[in-house]
């Protein structure tokens, strides 16, 4: 299956030496393929101390330096075959002159019982400008536009084979000055992969009002066909039929939750990380992620939304408790498992009360409940478990690599990094990490599949390779470098823009 993107990178200093300053497993996500086995998705945060040197034109000279920079990849733990591969990039990739890029997922979702179904935002950022990007898979590699708000993310309605995007939520001051710029804010908007009039949109105000939805759809139920939940200004809503109207159910009072913030606030603003469905169809958790806890590690704020006697409440049940996660059981109602530092909690009554079932030797920073068994999957922050509640049997399944282990300035996956400069004229330098030796072909292609030049082909060691790419001879346009490492079977494709 295709997998579809939206872009963001960042410009920051690059290395000439990296030493590990924080390293830990989190985000623990889950999924059944067709077969009933369990796929596990997990991020690696790993922040870096970099020693680099930039160019200063007043004494003519490079001056020493050090920058913070930060890696968050997405690996892919298969259970059945006990596999891990890196699935999402979230990375920074140096260059020379103290500049890199960061570009990586910020959401995925799946849209079919396989882990290659898959539709991932990501973000692109390139010195002062930036955003949210939507890439249309046409010949031109058209993008359409979602700017610089912080959107909810993204959900699938398998019913009607589309998928929700939540449209910007900040810029409060372009919003009151440009009406039609402003289109999109406090919105989502319905994508589906079937209607090509999405080739020809650009940005928020060309999307017809018939694929707008009136508020932000923060989740969809998967026991009710048609019913969404999201934001309207202050108000929870909840939609019954596809998002074409919805009910405001309660207005909360959280000040730091106004979806409306200025960009200057919106690092301090917890951001709604997923929202989860209690087994009576009706209840659900809005799990917001949160400031880093004490230990420096992610947490969530969860509140409970749950209709008694015709009124809808809602409440935390996190505000006790570090490193907080859940996890729910889908064949029991109120049933929930979370987190509290290193204890792992159940609950029967909706969290509460809970009795402690185990504990780890590190802070949990992830869970997942195999639907319809005995199965709990536990992320600390060293280790990968599967945990039997019947047996009370632990099982590691992983085990974080220590930063030591690996050499200094060694890759450990392979990448293909973002050009530098891009766009570019008429020289560019592209730069590709192997973790071991192999050999690689690297080529240039257009548009049209036709190769125009072939950078590499020879046999590389280990490590970080560089390589300038003179594009004097050709025209104006985008064109696409092919990196082929034929010992690693791994072929990996990169855009670039050439502007005369």
């Amino acid at each position: 299956m295709k997998r579809l993107s939206l872009l963001l990178f960042l410009m920051i200093g690059a290395s000439t030496f990296i030493s590990a300053q924080e390293k830990y497993f989190h985000d623990l996500r889950g999924m059944e393929d067709s077969n009933g086995a369990t796929h596990l998705f997990y991020r690696v945060f790993e922040e870096k101390t970099i020693d680099c040197s930039y160019y200063d034109s007043e004494s003519d000279s490079y001056v020493p330096s050090t920058a913070r920079t930060v890696d968050n990849n997405v690996y892919h733990f298969e259970t059945a075959t006990e596999v891990d591969t890196l699935k999402f990039t979230d990375t920074t990739h140096h260059y020379p002159d103290c500049y890199s890029t960061r570009g990586g997922t910020y959401k995925y979702t799946f849209f079919d019982n396989h882990p290659d179904s898959v539709f991932a935002i990501e973000f692109f950022y390139g010195g002062l400008s930036g955003g949210y990007f939507f890439p249309l898979q046409t010949e031109d590699y058209n993008v359409f536009e979602l700017g610089f708000g912080n959107p909810l993310g993204v959900n699938f309605d398998q019913n009607l084979n589309s998928f929700l995007l939540t449209g910007k939520t900040s810029e409060i001051i372009i919003k009151a000055v440009d009406k039609d710029y402003a289109k999109g804010f406090g919105n989502s908007i319905r994508y589906s992969l079937q209607d090509t009039s999405w080739h020809d949109f650009t940005n928020f105000s060309e999307v017809p009002d018939s694929l707008y939805l009136d508020f932000l759809v923060a989740g969809i139920n998967p026991y009710k066909k048609g019913h969404y939940v999201g934001f309207k200004d202050s108000s929870i809503v909840i939609s019954t039929d596809y998002g074409q109207s919805f009910q405001r159910i309660t207005t909360h009072n959280w000040e730091l939750y106004d979806f409306y913030a200025s960009d200057e606030l919106l690092p301090q603003i917890p951001f709604l990380d997923e929202t989860l469905f209690d087994a009576d169809s009706s209840s659900f958790y809005l799990k917001f992620y949160s400031e880093a806890s004490s230990r420096n590690l992610p947490s969530s704020l969860i509140y409970l939304v749950r209709q008694i006697n015709d009124t809808w409440q809602y409440k935390s049940i996190s505000t006790d408790h570090e490193n907080y996660t859940i996890t729910l059981d889908q064949s029991q109602s109120g049933s929930l498992y979370f987190s509290s530092e290193n204890e792992l909690h159940h609950s029967n009554d909706f969290g509460n009360s809970s009795n402690v079932i185990e504990y780890f030797d590190a802070p949990i920073t992830g869970l997942y409940k195999k639907p319809n068994s005995e199965l709990v999957f536990v992320l600390t922050s060293e280790k990968m478990f599967e945990y039997n509640l019947s047996t009370t049997d632990l099982i590691v399944l992983k085990v974080l690599p220590v930063t030591n282990e690996i050499q200094e300035n060694q890759p450990y996956t392979i990448t293909l990094h973002q050009n530098y400069p891009n766009p570019f004229n008429p020289s560019t330098v592209i730069s590709y990490s192997i973790p071991k030796g192999s050999a690689v072909i690297l080529r240039v292609f257009d548009q049209l599949g036709r190769e125009v030049q072939t950078l590499e082909n020879t046999y590389k060691q280990a490590g970080t390779h560089t390589v300038t790419f003179d594009a004097s001879s050709l025209s104006s346009g985008v064109y696409f470098y092919v990196l082929e490492a034929k010992d690693l079977n791994e072929r990996i494709t990169q855009k670039m823009m050439l502007i005369k």
